[in-house]
């Protein structure tokens, strides 16, 4: 189990932990070291909700340790946005997001890494983004060999709920 970069505590994926990126304990850690506050030690960092631009408080000490999404309205909004399995839609977008160009078998083994409850090879990752594909949000790479896949990217850094389809 690895360490935090920034606190050294583990890198727990359940209980809480982040589990979406794996070299940090937490988004508030993660926040410090994208923002470049580990010098300064907050408590609190003002960052902004991944689905609807907003500014939002994470705190140390708090429950909002690892939250992506500002509030329950947002969470609503992202199930009507992106319809049926609309949390795995979201964390491939979330992916596509914080990582960048990335094929759907890098995109399918990290997130099985990263969520133990769920299973995703590289055809589900290509179903799941394919309306992303059709409404031109996220940009599909081919690669020349058709059995090697594709590579999928969102070429900007606009909040989530821009991509919605429904």
């Amino acid at each position: 189990m690895p360490n935090c970069k920034v606190c050294k505590n583990p890198c727990l994926k359940r209980d809480g932990g982040n589990y979406l990126i794996q070299t940090y304990c937490s988004r508030f850690c993660y926040e410090l070291n994208y923002q470049g506050l580990q010098k300064v030690e907050p408590t609190q960092i003002t960052t902004s909700c991944v689905f609807c631009g907003k500014d939002m408080i994470l705190n140390k000490y708090d429950r909002t340790i690892n939250a992506w999404l500002c509030s329950n309205e947002c969470n609503t909004q992202k199930s009507k946005a992106y319809g049926k399995k609309s949390h795995k839609k979201f964390l491939i977008l979330l992916h596509l997001q914080l990582f960048g160009r990335q094929t759907g078998l890098q995109l399918a083994e990290r997130l099985d890494n990263s969520v133990p409850n769920w299973r995703f090879n590289s055809h589900t990752i290509s179903q799941l983004i394919k309306p992303f594909v059709f409404n031109g949000s996220v940009v599909q790479h081919k690669h020349k060999n058709p059995r090697r896949g594709s590579a999928y990217e969102i070429p900007h850094k606009l909040p989530l709920n821009t991509l919605g389809y429904t």
